[in-house]
């Protein structure tokens, strides 16, 4: 559903609660000095994964005056339009807790909802902001980076000024080694259900790169940090202490947050785009990406071949995340009967040399059997339920017959 058409930004509300924004393209933008346009639109993105319960309040930087009342979102997004001769100066964005109190949103690392306790005094307390100066229609990300930029610019001489956001903005760009997006930009925010926009094309490539760095920071976090309940949110709170204590990513702080990492991890983090940009562009569909989010480790990017878990009868059973991983045996013939005594329907696809999934068999139902015989194209074998989630995968080294029996708790595998 179109939700508003600027000359360069479109907000695309999908039913499953993905919001997807073109980046903010200044070049593109009307001048508003050139015009005579009375009215400015300023749509925020605001983003720790997609939030609910929680309002946008339009602040001016200079004076602290707010400009307009708070908004709550709706669907992960909040529109205002403002009289150009109020936005003279630069504005502040400010996400805090509607009335009702605790803000919830979607963390990607744990995937589901977590909740922000707030207490009643703090209520009026932002969570996470930013600060732009509106020469234009624009859209603009509430992310933990442009915290990290206005907690900086807070302690610069002469405060929250144009030039202090600005060279906050940037030097935060420089020492994160970011080049592929602006920290101040549009980008999708995800929902449950949503990963498979991050790679796809309809969407606007930068808006995607950002959201797809965000939702790997929180999973570092929670790597680090496993007990962690809200890794995104604690994460975005350890990089704006870090950098605003010292104007460097350190890993040190000023200890009113306690800094989830290390020198060491964050030297690791601003390789973000050496290591996984071109892994993240080549993902073709939501399949690759989980695999490729499940095995994002920051400190060790190296790509691993797949491992059997176990190998029986000439047969090696792998993780269904390994889909992507395995090494395809070209000229091995399979003579394999697959019998379901589980409680589910079976599908049973092949593996392709391109490491794409075949149909072979549809709706194996409970008793019945299926033989896959002389394929030499294709060795792996990947069942899943009518939904298309893997239950296993299962690659036969030798062409003997063999039998898979598929239960409700296993697979037994036995050989003819």
């Amino acid at each position: 559903m179109l939700k508003r058409i600027f000359r360069s930004c479109t907000v695309v509300m999908i039913c499953s609660g993905l919001i997807a924004c073109n980046e903010n393209d200044h070049d593109n933008f009307t001048d508003i000095s050139k015009t005579n346009i009375k009215n400015m639109t300023i749509v925020v993105t605001p983003s720790l994964g997609k939030i609910n319960n929680a309002k946008i309040l339009l602040t001016d930087a200079k004076s602290g005056v707010e400009l307009t009342s708070s908004k709550n979102l709706e669907n992960g997004i909040v529109e205002f339009t403002l009289p150009t001769n109020e936005l003279k100066n630069p504005i502040l964005l400010s996400l805090i807790p509607n009335t009702v109190g605790d803000i919830q949103y979607f963390d990607e690392a744990t995937n589901k909802l977590e909740s922000i306790n707030i207490s009643r005094e703090k209520r009026n307390k932002p969570i996470l902001r930013a600060m732009v100066s509106v020469k234009s229609n624009i859209n603009i990300a509430v992310t933990a980076l442009t915290e990290a930029a206005v907690q900086r610019a807070e302690k610069m001489i002469g405060g929250l000024t144009e030039k202090n956001i600005d060279d906050a903005n940037k030097e935060i760009k420089n020492q994160l080694k970011i080049t592929v997006f602006d920290t101040t930009q549009a980008l999708l925010v995800l929902g449950s259900g949503d990963t498979a926009y991050l790679v796809n094309n309809n969407y606007n490539q930068k808006s995607r790169l950002y959201a797809a760095y965000l939702a790997t920071l929180a999973k570092e976090a929670k790597r680090i940090n496993p007990t962690s309940l809200t890794p995104a949110y604690n994460i975005s709170k350890s990089l704006a202490d870090d950098f605003a204590y010292d104007g460097v990513f350190n890993g040190i702080g000023s200890q009113v947050n306690t800094v989830l990492y290390n020198d060491s991890f964050i030297k690791a983090w601003t390789h973000w785009e050496e290591n996984f940009y071109n892994d993240f562009l080549s993902l073709s569909d939501a399949i690759d990406y989980n695999i490729w989010f499940n095995d994002f480790n920051a400190e060790n990017p190296v790509k691993k071949n797949a491992v059997p878990l176990r190998t029986i009868n000439e047969v090696e059973e792998y993780s269904c995340q390994d889909e992507r991983k395995l090494n395809i045996n070209s000229d091995l013939a399979l003579n394999i009967d697959l019998v379901n005594n589980s409680n589910t329907k079976i599908n049973i696809y092949l593996l392709d040399t391109n490491k794409q999934r075949q149909l072979y068999k549809m709706n194996l139902t409970h008793g019945e059997s299926f033989q896959v015989i002389n394929l030499k194209s294709t060795s792996p074998l990947i069942l899943t339920n009518n939904l298309g989630e893997c239950l296993g995968i299962y690659v036969p080294t030798t062409s003997t017959k063999k039998i898979l029996n598929f239960d409700t708790e296993n697979v037994v595998i036995t050989e003819i």
